[in-house]
């Protein structure tokens, strides 16, 4: 009697049941950590700007308005098509009307940043900003469950 080599149906059902399993594990955490890192692309950007607000305004005695005040280039963004580019647009806020926020950071589109369902985290509204002591923070619950800091309602 030939007894043949290989592997039975059974045995390939189960391995493809525990592949499944493992797969619906480290989907949600893949996705979470994309989002995170996501997130947290607008931090380095938005220290820069408060360092170089710091900076003029030591200079200056006032707080730069525009980029080329204070020597700042924003990364380009990923509309404007080159790989690896910023999925956040920046604008200097300059402490108007006492608000104490040196600068900000938007999403460049509605689908930055996305929960398992699909549904937006963060939108064109959102925003987070830098204030004149330095501090990050954000201005809705999607970006602060996303990227772990506070809501500051002068974030505008």
């Amino acid at each position: 009697m030939k007894k043949s080599k290989g592997f039975t149906l059974v045995e390939l059902m189960v391995v493809i049941v525990i592949i499944g399993i493992l797969a619906a594990l480290a989907i949600p955490r893949f996705m979470a950590a994309t989002n995170k890192s996501k997130a947290t692309e607008f931090k380095p950007v938005l220290k820069s700007i408060y360092t170089m607000q710091v900076s003029y305004k030591q200079e200056k005695d006032v707080w730069g308005t525009t980029a080329s005040d204070i020597g700042f280039s924003a990364p380009p963004t990923v509309d404007d098509k080159p790989a690896g580019t910023s999925r956040f647009t920046y604008a200097l806020q300059a402490d108007v009307k006492g608000t104490g926020l040196l600068g900000s950071a938007t999403p460049v589109n509605g689908d930055v940043l996305k929960d398992m369902d699909g549904k937006a985290l963060a939108t064109g509204t959102d925003l987070a900003c830098a204030d004149t002591m330095g501090i990050l923070s954000v201005n809705t619950k999607g970006m602060a469950s996303v990227t772990n800091l506070t809501i500051n309602t002068s974030c505008k």
